[in-house]
């Protein structure tokens, strides 16, 4: 958690900074984590989420492009889990 109450904005991959507001995380950095990394990194992409709807209605956000990049990042990591789920349960 950040000072302000809200969780660390995560990026990962080649080039991606803190800074950057529409840094996504790749397919297959993320098929490296384990299932407990992902589900860390999940849990706050839901938190930052949830914070960023919220400014949203309360008008502190002005970048629109986050809270789809965050949905996109969301789907991402739960379609790795299911698929290691899967892999997983077939043996």
């Amino acid at each position: 958690m950040t000072p302000e109450g809200s969780p660390p904005h995560l990026c990962i991959g080649v080039g991606a900074s803190p800074k950057d507001d529409h840094c996504s995380m790749k397919a297959k950095e993320l098929n490296k984590k384990t299932k407990a990394e992902l589900q860390k990194v999940l849990q706050q992409n839901r938190a930052r989420l949830r914070t960023l709807r919220f400014d949203l209605a309360s008008g502190k956000v002005k970048n629109v492009r986050e809270i789809r990049q965050l949905k996109k990042d969301i789907a991402r990591i739960l379609t790795i889990i299911n698929a290691k789920w899967k892999e997983q349960n077939k043996k």
